[in-house]
């Protein structure tokens, strides 16, 4: 009788990590599939910010965080990063495109997009476009317009 309850026991331990380890590899799998969808998800938005931001004009970053990019005349793409307070996933955010016109076409409200990315993200302004922080590292997005606008005035050649 005793062999069998010693037996029961260690079943029943043997039973409990089993299960705790198959949840844990159901919760890790999922985990990974979720921040394969956010970081593809960040590189389709930074793919986007790139091309804003190659072809802006003019470029601002007010004081909370905002890029505005002016596109053509009258027509400017807008960038702004909140954080998302989810406690399963610390870190990540919501990066959000919207659009402005002034012309008489109005804009389509199907072209503001939304972007889940995987860290924070945020916009330094310089001379001749933007830098992207994401989280410790930064990303230097350049403007053509900008580009060309400083080598027509900076006659020496210096390269950015």
């Amino acid at each position: 009788m005793l062999e069998i309850v010693a037996v029961l026991s260690l079943m029943v331990i043997f039973l409990m990590l089993a299960g705790t380890l198959v949840r844990q590899a159901f919760v890790i799998q999922r985990q990974a599939v979720d921040m394969e969808w956010a970081v593809s998800r960040a590189q389709h938005a930074v793919r986007d910010l790139r091309r804003d931001v190659w072809s802006a004009s003019a470029i601002e970053v007010d004081a909370d965080g905002t890029l505005r990019l002016q596109l053509r005349p009258g027509d400017a793409a807008q960038w702004a990063y909140a954080a998302d307070p989810s406690t399963r996933f610390p870190g990540r955010g919501w990066l959000t495109r919207s659009f402005t016109t002034t012309s008489e076409e109005p804009v389509m409200p199907g072209l503001a997009q939304r972007y889940e990315v995987p860290q924070p993200i945020g916009f330094i302004r310089s001379p001749i476009g933007v830098r992207l922080t994401v989280g410790d590292h930064e990303v230097p997005l350049v403007s053509q317009v900008l580009r060309g606008r400083r080598s027509a005035v900076d006659p020496t050649g210096d390269r950015p």
